[in-house]
């Protein structure tokens, strides 16, 4: 059930975008879902809760870099302190 690839194909399928940027992300996620499949002892509802959960926050973050990528302007934006 979790497979990285499955939840990144149903996050793009979701979104329609295939953009997820920078591919850091990609070995904590590894871990969690390792963690997920081989200690968690999760029941069916645990792991469709959680299944649900990941993929969802994978398309928020094609749905940010989408954003970025359409507003190439807010990198020149600067925050200061006040």
């Amino acid at each position: 059930m979790f497979d990285m690839d499955d939840m990144l194909a149903a996050a793009t399928s979701r979104t329609e975008l295939t953009d997820f940027g920078d591919d850091s992300f990609r070995e904590g996620l590894g871990i969690l879902l390792s963690s997920l499949r081989g200690e968690a002892q999760l029941n069916s509802r645990g792991e469709s809760f959680l299944h649900e959960r990941i993929v969802n926050h994978l398309a928020q973050r094609l749905q940010v870099e989408d954003w970025y990528r359409r507003h190439p302007e807010v990198e020149a934006e600067q925050i200061s302190r006040r």
